[in-house]
């Protein structure tokens, strides 16, 4: 099962098509990330005991695949910081920053069906969630989600007015 998720996960990694302009990559691979939360979180809880056990079974495929891949698209993010494209930002950080968001959603999925006081996760809260951190990613990197965007909080969501910038 665990070679199950790192495959899925290395074949996610993979084909980010990087030659495509950063708002669609990074849109395309935190709804994917989030959707895989939300249909396979058995395969996340998991991973994530295996990680928190210290990484005995997977720790070479780790090395061995998902590193390397890793670092591909982390240098590809980092000649985007370079040519003024995005916010200068830690890449390898930003990776593992979406990964903690979106798993969150399969990992911690109890504790966020009782303080929503709901029986179970819903379309509504993943599809909030992928609007929630895409607009924290995209912000961060000082890219703007385009109007024809539909990541952007449902109008069920909270809305909470934006401060004016300071001048």
């Amino acid at each position: 099962m665990l070679e199950r998720a790192m495959n899925m996960w290395a074949r996610d990694m993979d084909n980010l098509d990087m030659t495509s302009d950063i708002q669609t990559i990074l849109i395309g691979y935190i709804h994917k990330k989030i959707d895989f939360s939300r249909d396979h979180p058995h395969l996340s809880r998991i991973y994530a005991n295996e990680i928190i056990s210290g990484a005995q079974f997977i720790g070479s495929f780790i090395e061995k695949v998902s590193t390397p891949l890793l670092l591909d698209k982390v240098a590809t993010l980092e000649q985007w910081a370079a040519s003024g494209s995005i916010r200068a930002i830690s890449a390898v950080d930003l990776f593992f920053c979406i990964w903690a968001m979106t798993q969150a959603y399969a990992d911690f999925s109890s504790q966020m069906i009782i303080m929503k006081g709901k029986r179970q996760l819903e379309d509504a809260d993943f599809d909030s969630a992928k609007a929630t951190i895409v607009q924290l990613v995209l912000g961060g990197l000082g890219l703007e989600e385009s109007d024809k965007s539909t990541n952007r909080l449902p109008p069920s969501g909270p809305r909470q007015s934006r401060a004016p910038k300071a001048r």
